[in-house]
């Protein structure tokens, strides 16, 4: 038996690396020790090992087989990638899967558009995007790991992420906020 998990970012709810393994413990042990060679993913359990947090292990599917295992972990890889979810196994996807170039390759790429390619002025960052929403960093990290708003990630060398969003997402989000205020509030005066 065969198990395709997810590693959780305990700050967002989302899923932050997707993986393989026929004996859990052992692989959870591996993640937490930092001993494999996926940079990215240990730079991120050290960040969350300085704040006192752990991944939260999240069992996604179970296969049979080796073979099905890894088609079902490709799968689950595009399936977060295109909702937008910045995996930290992205540099070993790009070795064992055939998706398209523009889909995985990229480093700035989010639901098909590459941050260069978006005008400045329709991008927020996470403190305008706190401003409009009148919301929490917290709350907006709810948000992204809900799949409710969607960030365009511009990664540096220093593999550090910080978070753009489209202003017209932000806005549809305030808008539909707003929609459902008016709505309960037309509920309370009935």
């Amino acid at each position: 038996m065969h198990f395709i998990y997810g590693l959780v970012d305990p700050r967002t709810s989302a899923v932050a690396y997707v993986g393989i393994t026929d004996n859990v413990y052992a692989r959870f042990k591996q993640h937490l020790n930092c001993t494999d060679s996926n940079v990215r993913k240990n730079e991120w359990m050290r960040q969350l090992f300085s704040i006192g947090l752990i991944p939260i292990w999240k069992l996604i599917e179970t296969v049979d087989t080796l073979a099905q295992a890894r088609d079902r972990e490709k799968y689950w890889i595009i399936y977060y990638l295109e909702k937008g979810i910045d995996l930290y196994n992205r540099e070993h996807v790009r070795r064992s899967t055939s998706i398209a170039k523009d889909k995985i390759n990229s480093d700035k790429v989010i639901s098909g558009k590459v941050i260069s390619q978006v005008d400045k002025k329709d991008l927020v960052d996470m403190t305008q995007t706190m401003e409009i929403l009148n919301v929490s960093r917290a709350y907006v990290y709810q948000l992204v790991g809900s799949g409710a708003l969607i960030p365009l990630k511009e990664q540096t060398i220093k593999i550090r992420h910080r978070l753009y969003f489209l202003r017209s997402d932000v806005e549809q989000l305030l808008e539909k906020a707003m929609q459902q205020k008016r709505v309960s509030n037309l509920l309370t005066l009935s």
